[in-house]
């Protein structure tokens, strides 16, 4: 996807995956965001890591989500402000 936005110059910025509550597959987000950012990095893309800004102690911070996946509307407003210089 990468390499055919980059041929039709459609400006891409890659978002990690929301960290979650699960330890488990916690740990699984956090290999495979090790690897988009690896990829984003070899192509020039920008990389948006979204760990710093939602989670707490390792794992999303519950002030950021009503199930312990989903974000709540406080989360969304983070996630947002994450994104706004990206999107100016």
């Amino acid at each position: 996807m990468l390499d055919l936005c980059t041929v039709h110059d459609v400006h891409v910025v890659v978002v990690s995956i929301p960290p979650n509550a699960m330890p488990a597959i916690q740990e699984q987000v956090e290999r495979l965001n090790a690897r988009l950012h690896a990829l984003c990095k070899e192509r020039g893309v920008p990389y948006v890591d979204l760990d710093p800004m939602l989670m707490r102690d390792g794992l999303l911070d519950p002030a950021l989500t009503y199930d312990g996946l989903h974000l709540n509307g406080t989360g969304y407003k983070v996630l947002a402000e994450a994104l706004r210089p990206h999107l100016e």
